[in-house]
């Protein structure tokens, strides 16, 4: 998946924000409506961004600047054939990410209050919003609900691919993901550097303050059985510190996304017996047990 910036020329978004606008336009009364035509997501304090997969557009959302200090979320929408599979987090994350280095000081939102909108608010709510009353232009209104989020110093959490860059910081998420590996940094950025540039392999960091907090692999291979592509989630691990604070769940979501975006017809994983924490964590995500896995050790690394 590929946030670009823009895309209001392109046939795809034009259909979807037309979409959005005709699904709104019929739960919504017309005085409680405020969602922005294509016209207004053109003002210059508008900014929109699209979601794409190849030719796919998957979403959108919008940033609209309030004043220097405040800005307000606008158009967030999903593809309806890319509904529930991590589409506007990572949009949000996006937003937020760019709220955060404009300097903004707090975000806010419009959204809806019945149980149409019940999703979106789960959404927002997971990335720190709370229910606030009107700002800017709005006025009270029973169809309405508002949303808002301080931003601090520190940014928010967001995801992004790995790069070379991260591997120092890494190091630190590997050791605590193998805590009896004796690790060799040479060799292991090595190892690192070729899978970073396989196209069978993605990692992704995520990343609060410029510091990498956690980290989330995905991998896909061709499977007969299932004819067609299966996504394998390999290393995914949370800096201590930062567990219990939805560091993993946000990057688990974003692997699925990922997979989703590439139509894989399965997402899989295995983990150890003893980790007990970790099957709960993804049976919450959806995931079910269905098989063992064998091992069979065929080279012991020689010490560098």
């Amino acid at each position: 998946m590929e946030l670009r910036t823009g895309g209001l020329d392109r046939p795809e978004v034009i259909d979807l924000l037309a979409e959005h606008l005709r699904t709104l336009t019929a739960i919504t009364p017309p005085e409680s409506m405020h969602a922005l035509n294509l016209d207004a997501l053109h003002h210059p304090a508008v900014t929109f961004w699209s979601l794409w997969a190849g030719n796919e557009v998957l979403g959108c959302g919008a940033l609209k600047e309030l004043s220097p200090v405040h800005g307000e979320i606008k158009s967030m929408r999903t593809a309806n054939a890319h509904l529930r599979t991590g589409v506007g987090r990572v949009v949000m994350q996006g937003i937020i990410a760019e709220a955060q280095r404009r300097g903004y000081r707090r975000l806010s939102l419009e959204t809806g209050r019945t149980e149409y909108f019940r999703p979106a608010h789960r959404l927002y709510e997971t990335f720190g919003f709370t229910l606030c009353g009107p700002f800017g232009d709005y006025q009270n209104d029973p169809n309405s609900a508002f949303m808002t989020k301080e931003l601090g110093r520190s940014t928010a959490t967001y995801i992004r691919p790995a790069n070379l860059g991260d591997f120092d910081q890494l190091l630190v998420l590997f050791r605590q993901l193998w805590p009896t590996k004796t690790i060799v940094p040479g060799r292991l950025g090595t190892i690192f550097a070729r899978v970073l540039a396989t196209p069978y392999k993605r990692y992704f960091c995520a990343v609060d303050d410029a510091h990498v907090v956690g980290l989330g692999a995905v991998s896909f291979k061709d499977n007969l059985w299932q004819e067609g592509e299966i996504a394998y989630v390999e290393e995914l691990v949370v800096r201590e510190d930062q567990r219990r604070k939805g560091v993993g769940s946000l990057l688990l979501d974003h692997l699925v996304a990922q997979a989703e975006a590439r139509g894989c017809l399965r997402i899989e994983l295995d983990t150890a017996f003893h980790r007990e924490a970790a099957h709960r964590f993804y049976e919450r995500h959806g995931m079910q047990k269905r098989a063992f896995l064998f091992s069979r050790v065929l080279a012991e690394h020689q010490p560098a």
